[in-house]
C-alpha cells in the first residue's frame, strides 16, 4: 500500500508543471531568445573590436581634441556652447558599455550557443507531467486489500451449523 507515497509524488509533480508557468518561464524563456537573437550582430566578435576600436582611437582622441577647443578664442566656445560637456560626459557613459561588451564576448557565446531557451521550461514540465501521470495511475488503479474479519460469534455460529449437518 503506497498511497501516502503516491500522493507526495502527485504533489511534486504538480508543483514541477505548475512552477514554471506560475513564474511566467515560457514567456521569459522566449522573451530571453528573442534578445540573443537580437543582440547576435551587435555581439559578434568582429563587431565588439570594431566597437571598441572605434572608442578608443577615435571618440577617446575626439573628446580630448574637444576639451582643447574649450580652451580657445571665446568665439569658439561659444560656437561649441556646452558641446564640449556633452562630448566628455558621453565618453564616461559608454565607457563601460564598450568594455562590457569587450569583457563579457566569450560568456554571450556560451549562452547563445545552448539550446532553444524556449525548452527550458519543458524540462521541468514534462517530467512533472510525467510524475502527475505516474501518480495518478497508482492511485487510481492500485487495489487496496483490506483484510476480512469476521466476528467469533458468526465463527461459533459457522461451526454449529456445520455440526449440525
Amino acid at each position: 500500500m503506497h498511497r501516502h507515497s503516491d500522493w507526495g509524488v502527485l504533489a511534486i509533480g504538480i508543483f514541477l508543471f505548475v512552477a514554471p508557468l506560475a513564474l511566467g518561464l515560457p514567456g521569459r524563456a522566449a522573451d530571453g531568445e528573442e534578445m540573443i537573437d537580437a543582440f547576435a550582430p551587435i555581439m559578434d566578435e568582429e563587431a565588439v573590436a570594431e566597437t571598441v576600436r572605434y572608442y578608443d582611437d577615435v571618440f577617446v582622441p575626439l573628446g580630448d581634441a574637444a576639451a582643447g577647443l574649450g580652451d580657445g578664442s571665446a568665439e569658439i566656445a561659444d560656437d561649441l556652447d556646452g558641446v564640449l560637456d556633452e562630448v566628455s560626459g558621453g565618453l564616461d557613459h559608454y565607457a563601460p558599455l564598450v568594455g562590457t561588451m569587450d569583457e563579457q564576448r566569450a560568456n554571450y557565446d556560451s549562452v547563445a550557443g545552448l539550446p532553444d531557451l524556449r525548452l527550458f521550461s519543458w524540462f521541468v514540465m514534462l517530467p512533472g507531467l510525467l510524475l502527475i501521470a505516474i501518480a495518478l495511475w497508482r492511485i487510481y488503479t492500485e487495489r487496496v486489500d483490506v483484510p476480512l474479519t469476521v466476528p467469533p460469534e458468526f465463527v461459533e455460529e459457522y461451526e454449529r451449523s456445520r455440526e449440525l449437518a
